[in-house]
């Protein structure tokens, strides 16, 4: 499956070619460019995007021109525009009767290079499909003689194109030439859809909306940016905990990609429409044996030939050119013509297809449809088929004719997304499911319903009138015992789950009186929720948990590794899989990273064999998290791109900022990616109320981004944010980079204080996975001058390591502090290690520093210095005194009335240009080269 990120946005794509096609420009002296796309698919964005930059560049003029369509029938009314846009500002042209081409060419020609002068000019035109007649004429004749001028022509036009029209021309002369360019704007792809939701809100959306967005809108740039523009600031802050998005009324009044369709034949138009209704392959002999159904003809060769479908597998069977062609064509197809192709379709397929086709195809509810109905969920649940279960039961939804029926149809539908963990599939319906007569089965399906709501509804009254219900019934008796379940998981996923323990022995009794065998059950959409082993060893680990996070758990490492032996005895299950993931979990938090990393694979492995945890977005986040403090950061980053495209369809929602967090973390220590765009998502962690697995990552995220952008102030703020100081289950990593930046910045006496206590948590609720205390005493040692202590705790630190970036990075301390001594020799292999190391695990942010210390200590830097101040930039200079006085990127800012973004890059390049590894030692660099 493919993955989204910012690279995927075209938003950013688009920004940056515009900014690579003017240097092109600039650097050869002109250019023909034409950028063609369907109705809706971003030209004039890009267009005006490319104004734009070209106007920030400031190296030449530019000119933005539209043509009308209401003047597409006047002769050299193009031109008139063009002129007055001010390109001949002496020329006030107006077109005369017989007046010809080629002369008014010539004359522009003449006035807009007068007196032998070459300007650079930027001449932009949209619109160029509605140019007339005589207007074409005169630029096609100038296209040649201005474009290697230092003039950039740049044209917009719609497509398809017309034989013989000036966008058929344009494409022509464009398109395979090394000079000129053709930039064509395809329709959106799902992964465009999200990469511009993450960009926009900072959050992206799930496979499953992208995917409406893209039918919704024909992948048009501009109806995704208008739904886009309609959701409210309320919706955009709870994006993050929502499976799906309010898409509100755009829809293209006539979809471009229907040109080709329209122009078929009545035959090729019937048989595009039979394969683009199917929604699947069809082999020839079912295209054909579907049309005999329907008596109609069948012209094949024309719709491939007019690329309306095409051939797969060889020739073996046809589908639609495009997803977006076949939608685009269903839509045009009446009710009453869907039902038959549907009938016909229902006799030639089997299965799922069969069944589905069946269902479109009918206009009641019939005993034979419920018979194929119940026969196809049952086999399609058992082999874990939900999505096709919960697409059949929708389809019999709309065929209900009876209350009886419909009321029945719910509840199945309801029980089957219970059972994939995928209840917000029905959340449309949560209100009609109040309507149901009275249950237990009702007010367990309300109940947990509510619990999935954007803002959850546990609705505690009817859980407790549930509980308190006599019965004997099996199926009720279960329900009881899950509901009590339940009540320990919401009550972890609260901001005081104190509750686990008394809830936990609740919930315990209830399993007591539950039954054991799932075929006592009536329903059998419940059977899932029977094991009273399983469930009591599940409770057992969130009891664990609960121990741990009051500081009551005695020795971890027996009780861990007695709950492991007892979960590895279990049937393979969900539920094994979230007691797995709870030791998981468990383990790293006592430094066992391995451990954790082992048992998260085999969670992951239980997780691919189609089992459904509540923990299913956990699982592999461990697993990346765990892989990032071993230092296997490649491996990390493809399991975070994983974790993005699964997390928006599980229940454990909290697993999206929390993946944002370890990809900004990545991002920053990898060079990989605008780390920021991801933080942003991961801070919306400090938005939801309940901790859970690493609720610190986000704060350690902020950190890790302003470490790698050389911020010692930052890293200080990120650390002391005010969530870091109420979290509970915390190692407190982020104390770790709160004291380095404390001594890059010179504050000794804090770093100390800071320091201290950490040595007093150590091993407790402190852990050196993110750097050792060794590490940080040499390094205060080395600031307080002294260098005997400094060499052998830093000897400590690099022999004793606790994580592999940890180890780079102390190694990367210990040659400053060698090279420091003017010991040369020494310095340079212990750098050469440090570059080594993390350059072979991918943390090439803090490898490039090494390599820059290695080069500083090689040339002398003073005088390497000299050379490079001489090349910083007026802007960079002033970037520089501020950094001299210790002012915050944020001030900065301020002061320079410009984006933090691009004080970002400023200061970025400041260090590369003056070889510093941070904004520290910026003030004593200055004060050198004074």
């Amino acid at each position: 499956m493919r993955h989204s990120d910012l690279n995927d946005s075209p938003v950013v794509t688009r920004l940056a070619d515009a900014a690579n096609l003017l240097q092109q420009a600039y650097s050869q002296q002109g250019m023909t460019l034409a950028v063609e796309g369907l109705a809706g698919m971003g030209k004039t964005f890009f267009l005006r995007a490319l104004a734009a930059q070209a106007r920030a560049d400031q190296r030449w003029e530019v000119t933005y021109v539209n043509a009308d369509e209401v003047e597409h029938g006047e002769p050299f009314s193009f031109m008139e525009r063009l002129l007055a846009s001010g390109i001949a500002q002496d020329w006030d042209f107006v077109p005369e009767p017989q007046q010809q081409p080629i002369p008014v060419a010539r004359e522009c020609l003449r006035r807009v290079f007068h007196n032998g002068e070459v300007p650079g000019r930027v001449i932009i035109i949209d619109d160029a499909h509605w140019i007339d007649t005589e207007s074409v004429r005169v630029l096609r004749y100038l296209i040649s003689r201005v474009t290697r001028r230092n003039v950039l022509l740049a044209f917009g036009a719609r497509t398809p194109h017309g034989s013989g029209t000036f966008g058929e021309f344009l494409r022509d002369l464009t398109k395979d030439t090394v000079l000129d360019r053709l930039y064509p704007l395809q329709p959106l792809t799902e992964a465009n859809i999200r990469a511009v939701a993450l960009e926009r809100f900072g959050v992206g959306i799930s496979h499953r909306t992208a995917t409406r967005l893209q039918t919704l809108t024909d992948g048009s740039f501009l109806a995704v940016d208008a739904i886009f523009d309609q959701l409210t600031p309320q919706e955009v802050r709870k994006l993050h905990l929502t499976w799906d998005i309010p898409l509100r009324g755009v829809r293209l009044n006539e979809s471009p990609l229907l040109v080709r369709f329209s122009s078929l034949s009545d035959p090729g138009r019937l048989t595009s429409e039979i394969v683009c209704l199917a929604g699947h392959e069809l082999s020839r002999a079912t295209l054909a044996m579907t049309a005999a159904a329907l008596n109609e003809p069948v012209d094949l060769e024309e719709a491939i030939a007019a690329g309306v479908l095409s051939e797969s597998g060889f020739g073996a069977t046809i589908i639609p050119s495009h997803a977006l062609v076949a939608n685009a064509i269903r839509e045009t197809v009446s009710p009453e013509r869907a039902r038959l192709v549907a009938q016909a379709l229902a006799g030639e397929t089997t299965g799922f297809r069969s069944v589905r086709h069946a269902l479109r195809g009918a206009t009641d509810w019939t005993e034979e449809l419920e018979s194929q109905v119940e026969f196809y969920v049952r086999g399609a649940v058992e082999s874990h088929r939900f999505g096709n279960a919960n697409e059949i039961l929708r389809a019999a939804l709309d065929l209900a004719t009876t209350q009886e029926v419909r009321q029945n149809l719910l509840i199945e539908l309801a029980l089957v997304n219970l059972r994939a963990k995928r209840a917000y599939l029905v959340l449309d319906l949560f209100e009609e499911y109040h309507q149901l007569p009275p249950s237990i089965l009702r007010d367990y399906i309300i109940v947990m319903l509510g619990a999935h709501l954007p803002e959850p509804q546990f609705d505690l009254v009817r859980v407790g009138t549930i509980l308190q219900a006599p019965t004997d019934a099996p199926d009720e008796r279960t329900i009881q015992a899950f509901l009590a379940f339940f009540m320990v998981v919401m009550n972890m996923r609260s901001a005081s789950p104190d509750a686990v323990l008394t809830l936990s022995g609740q919930a315990k009794m209830f399993f007591q009186n539950a039954p054991e065998d799932p075929t006592v059950l009536r329903n059998t959409h419940l059977a899932w929720m029977v094991g009273p082993q399983e469930y009591t060893a599940l409770l057992d680990c969130y009891e664990m948990v609960s121990h741990q996070r009051s500081g009551k758990l005695q020795d971890p490492v027996q009780t861990l590794a007695h709950l492991q032996t007892r979960v590895d005895g279990l049937a393979d299950s969900a539920i094994k899989i979230d007691c797995l993931v709870t030791i998981a979990g468990a383990y790293v938090s006592i430094e066992s990273v391995a451990q954790g990393r082992e048992l998260a694979e085999k969670s992951a492995d239980l997780l691919e064999r189609g089992f459904d945890p509540f923990a299913a977005g956990t699982v592999r986040l461990i697993q990346a998290h765990c892989l990032l403090l071993e230092g296997r950061l490649d491996e990390a980053m493809a399991l975070t791109e994983l974790i993005e495209e699964t997390s928006y369809d599980v229940m454990d929602l909290e697993s999206r900022p929390l993946n944002a967090a370890l990809k900004a973390t990545l991002s920053a220590i990898m060079e990989r990616g605008d780390a920021n765009a991801y933080l942003d998502h991961a801070l919306r962690l400090h938005e939801i109320d309940w901790e859970s697995y690493g609720p610190d990552l986000a704060i350690l995220a902020a950190c890790e981004v302003a470490r790698a952008q050389g911020d010692a102030q930052g890293v200080i703020a990120a650390a002391t944010l005010p969530r870091a100081a109420v979290l509970v289950n915390t190692k407190r990593g982020f104390m770790t980079y709160q004291a380095h930046a404390l001594l890059d910045l010179g504050l000794i006496e804090e770093a100390k204080q800071l320091i201290a206590k950490l040595q007093d948590l150590r091993g407790t609720s402190w852990l050196e996975l993110w750097g050792t205390l060794a590490g940080l005493q040499a390094r205060l040692a080395q600031a307080q001058g002294d260098s005997s202590a400094a060499r052998e705790l830093f000897e400590r630190a690099v022999n004793n390591p606790v994580s592999p970036l940890a180890l780079g990075l102390e190694l990367l301390d210990y040659g400053a502090f060698l090279a420091g001594q003017g010991d040369a020799s020494e310095a340079r292999t212990t750098l050469l290690r440090a570059q080594l190391h993390l350059q072979s695990m991918g943390a090439l942010t803090y490898a490039n520093r090494a390599c820059q210390a290695l080069e500083k200590l090689a040339s002398g830097s003073k005088l390497k210095q000299r050379h490079a101040f001489a090349e910083l930039t007026n802007r960079e200079l002033e970037v520089a005194q501020h950094l001299v006085h210790g002012r915050p990127n944020k001030v900065i800012a301020e002061h320079l009335v410009v984006s933090e973004a691009t004080v970002r890059f400023h200061v970025s390049n400041v260090l590369r240009k003056l070889h510093a590894t941070s904004r520290a030692e910026i003030p004593k660099i200055m004060q050198d080269l004074e």
